[in-house]
């Protein structure tokens, strides 16, 4: 009996990341602002929160929330804020010789609803496997297995979606129709919705009231896009902004409680420390808080 052979077809790899040196998590200080470097590998920046102005060889220009960029190996590149307004920005550097990352060089990249999960995803296996804003890049010790795997992979499928030109989704704050069809938008208008009542509580009630949406499929369609139910949100959103206050403002604990609307300052910092893991007091002499670094002036990595 003969077997007939078959035919294998390779799966070929448009982009292989081999190696990442740096990953770090920073919330810089309205007046950050680095020399500059240049290293002989690939750096992506990403601006979770605000916006920072990136000098290079030939231009400068703003970098604003939600939007990403490549530094190509040995190219110079500089970061700085501009003296009013904090930001948040996630960067990892790593290597990569496939020719595929020409595609990446000279863009911004505003990303879509899509890319956002795969930078989420990303972000969090990150947070779980290295000690982050530290170099050497050291592995923890309660790393899951898989986890350098699943970074590599992560990082490989933004990278695909991005040199795939994936469209970009234009957001108008305010603007909702009575009913928005699509499921990706309503997760993000109800975003929108969050942001712009930090003031106050918000109920589940005027949510679905706001969108014609029931309760329960509301809920559903939010944490399947975020992760997280409307109200921890909503209250993870408060202590962002109020993190804000007392770290570029500096406004009392008492003062920012009664901005956001907390029923009490002692009330605001149980649900900070609740969902920072210290208190407002702590944060405001801490240099560190959580897995963000906050940075005033360069951080000089260990060699």
């Amino acid at each position: 009996m003969s077997t007939k052979p078959f035919k294998k077809t390779p799966l070929v790899r448009t982009f292989n990341v081999t190696s990442a040196i740096t990953i770090l998590c920073y919330e810089l200080s309205p007046s950050y602002s680095n020399e500059g470097e240049r290293h002989d590998f690939w750096e992506m920046i990403y601006i979770d929160r605000g916006h920072v102005t990136i000098r290079s060889d030939s231009e400068s220009f703003i970098l604003h929330q939600g939007e990403l960029m490549f530094h190509k190996p040995n190219s110079f590149h500089q970061v700085a804020c501009d003296g009013a307004n904090s930001a948040s920005v996630f960067i990892i550097s790593f290597d990569c010789r496939s020719p595929a990352m020409k595609l990446l060089v000279g863009r911004i990249f505003a990303v879509t609803s899509h890319q956002t999960k795969i930078i989420k995803r990303l972000i969090d296996e990150c947070l779980g496997t290295f000690a982050l804003s530290e170099y050497p890049l050291a592995k923890l010790g309660t790393a899951p297995i898989g986890g350098s795997q699943l970074v590599k992979n992560y990082l490989e499928e933004l990278l695909i979606f991005l040199a795939r030109g994936e469209g970009i989704s234009e957001q108008h704050p305010g603007t909702e129709p009575e009913r928005i069809h699509n499921v990706d938008n309503l997760a993000q208008k109800i975003e929108e919705y969050l942001v712009l009542h930090l003031r106050g509580k918000v109920s589940l009630d005027e949510i679905s009231a706001r969108f014609h949406y029931g309760k329960s499929s509301l809920c559903d369609i939010f944490k399947r896009t975020y992760g997280e139910t409307i109200i921890n949100y909503h209250t993870k959103l408060k202590i962002e902004a109020a993190k804000r206050m007392i770290f570029e403002k500096k406004m009392t604990i008492s003062e920012v409680a009664e901005h956001l609307g907390f029923e009490s300052p002692e009330y605001f910092s149980r649900t900070f420390k609740k969902v920072t893991g210290i208190s407002p007091r702590t944060f405001r002499t801490s240099l560190i808080s959580g897995n963000t670094v906050y940075l005033e002036n360069e951080l000089v990595l260990n060699k």
